[in-house]
């Protein structure tokens, strides 16, 4: 885990406990590990995690610590997609700045992933493949511009990253939102 990861995942351990003492319930280590090997099948320490993990063991916690807390839950929930969204828009960003034509980004990235992995499936890249792809973009542009240039590129990718992904977040929070009119209740 990254240390912002564990960073989060300390805060949201310390809720867990606070809640399960306020309830009277054991909130030990072992107690912790045992959340973890019901939630991901091992007990482990969090430094050990993987990405999908992480967030199925934050949603466990979150379930326990802020039970009430319908919003929180489906947003930890919509973590996997979201950080998809965002590596995405972050790919086709930079193989804009690496001379890809508009529209042909897609077919760009899968033949990278083609030669990389031996798939051109982008949604099915694993943790560990998409920051590999990533890199071969980053690098590109590096041979492709000056190093102010690159470093503005990777700044302005992770903005356009940031805004694409509170875009498919409200879209999905919109499609929740019940029709106006007539309560039928």
């Amino acid at each position: 885990m990254t240390a912002p990861q564990l960073k989060k995942y300390r805060v949201h351990v310390a809720a867990w406990m606070k809640a399960r003492a306020a309830r009277g319930l054991p909130a030990d280590d072992a107690t912790r590990y045992e959340l973890h090997r019901r939630t991901i099948g091992r007990a482990c320490s969090s430094r050990d995690f993987t990405q999908k993990e992480f967030d199925d063991v934050l949603g466990a916690l979150l379930a326990e610590s802020a039970p009430g807390d319908l919003d929180a839950q489906l947003g930890q929930i919509e973590q996997a997609r979201l950080r998809l969204v965002k590596l995405t828009a972050r790919m086709h960003f930079l193989s804009l700045h690496i001379g890809v034509d508009v529209g042909r980004e897609s077919s760009y990235l899968r033949g990278i992933a083609r030669n990389l992995f031996a798939s051109d499936e982008i949604e099915r890249l694993t943790d560990e493949q998409i920051p590999k792809l990533i890199g071969v973009l980053e690098r590109r542009c590096r041979q492709m511009h000056t190093p102010e240039r690159v470093k503005d590129i990777i700044k302005q990718s992770y903005d356009h990253a940031e805004k694409q992904a509170a875009i498919a977040s409200r879209v999905q929070w919109a499609e929740r939102k019940p029709p106006e009119g007539d309560n039928p209740f």
